[in-house]
């Protein structure tokens, strides 16, 4: 993931100092990162991602275009910025995103059935 990481910040022309600012960590902490002498925390993580637009699975495992489309929903940003901090959730997510593709289609189908059946009540 640290080759990913400086990928990003060079395809973004931001120095480390840079970098770090948008994502409140040192330029020390990004060289680090990005020579693999500091492993990502999952807030750092999230904050990459959230900043610039970045898909997660190709961070965390190089699969997938570096970025996502651009979300126009404002409800969806902030719904992140709330469930960003919600350490379950962190945890949660990136357990999804670390799970075969067959498995990740069960896990939605059983979130939507709860959904479903709470809107039923």
């Amino acid at each position: 993931m640290n080759e990913r990481i400086r990928e990003l910040r060079i395809e973004k022309g931001l120095t480390l100092e840079e970098f770090g600012d948008k994502l409140g960590i040192t330029k020390s902490g990004v060289s680090k990162i990005e020579n693999g002498e500091r492993n990502i925390s999952n807030q750092v993580f999230l904050a990459i991602c959230r900043e610039f637009n970045v898909n997660p699975l190709w961070l965390e495992k190089g699969i997938g275009p570096m970025f996502l489309l651009p979300i126009q929903h404002t409800e969806y940003n902030d719904a992140v910025k709330i469930l960003e901090t919600d350490q379950d959730f962190v945890s949660c997510t990136l357990a999804y995103v670390n799970l075969p593709q067959e498995h990740r289609k069960e896990v939605i189908k059983y979130i939507m059935a709860i959904l479903q059946a709470s809107t039923e009540d």
